[in-house]
């Protein structure tokens, strides 16, 4: 019987060349494969189980980015502030910043703010022939494109002769000031034409948005009425229907 011991063969395989006349019986023991390759008892299940485990968790952190990217039902394209209240009334204002976003303009056809249950709609037009609220291009670069209004009644008297006099009784319109103070405060952007209108994301995903999108504000914590200076972001929602 002829033993041989593979690691003083240099090659990878393991074999005898012998004639059946002068070799009877062949018996060959391999020790290992190469005498340059390790096996190490363990080891190949070892890279197995932690392949597996890569795998598992390549799909995991797919799936939650694509969940995320899903969720994502609305995007902020600025924020609404209700200033202090003085003689001539309290200022209302808003700002309108996508650059976090979009390279792309948005424009709206106008606002409608609602003020404890009074309401009063500026459309695009209030603002001067050929306006249009729009995030692009800037007033005053590098600050975002601000607007404001301002609540008007009889609390605010300098504000509200000048509205007598100039709008007669169609004064009554517009909004109340906060001189008595104010629990809710809601913010409507219009779209151009009242329609679903959309804009490409930085990641190259469309969003559809309505044609009228509400933000709203509340007192804060402890407080009973909206604070001077308190501010809400503006969101525009995703319409299910540009899925």
């Amino acid at each position: 019987m002829l033993h041989l011991d593979c690691a003083s063969i240099r090659s990878r395989n393991c074999y005898v060349a012998a004639r059946r006349r002068t070799v009877a019986a062949l018996s060959v023991r391999c020790v290992q494969a190469a005498p340059d390759v390790h096996v190490i008892p363990g080891r190949d299940s070892d890279r197995v189980a932690v392949t597996i485990r890569l795998i598992v968790m390549l799909f995991v952190a797919s799936s939650i980015s694509v969940q995320a990217a899903a969720a994502k039902k609305s995007v902020q394209v600025g924020s609404f502030t209700v200033g202090g209240t003085n003689s001539f009334g309290t200022a209302f204002s808003w700002f309108l910043d996508v650059s976090a976003i979009t390279s792309e303009p948005v424009c709206f056809g106008g606002v409608t703010w609602i003020v404890d249950g009074v309401s009063h709609t500026f459309l695009d037009s209030a603002f001067g022939d050929g306006f249009v609220m729009c995030t692009l291009p800037l007033f005053d670069p590098p600050y975002p494109n601000t607007f404001g209004v301002l609540g008007c009644d009889p609390n605010t008297p300098d504000c509200w002769s000048y509205c007598l006099s100039t709008l007669g009784t169609s004064c009554t319109v517009v909004l109340p000031s906060c001189y008595s103070g104010c629990t809710n405060i809601t913010l409507q952007l219009l779209s151009l034409d009242g329609k679903s209108f959309s804009f490409t994301l930085f990641e190259g995903k469309k969003f559809k948005t309505y044609g009228v999108n509400t933000s709203s504000m509340s007192p804060q914590p402890g407080q009973l009425y909206i604070t001077p200076g308190q501010s809400a972001p503006l969101y525009l929602y995703r319409d299910p229907s540009g899925k």
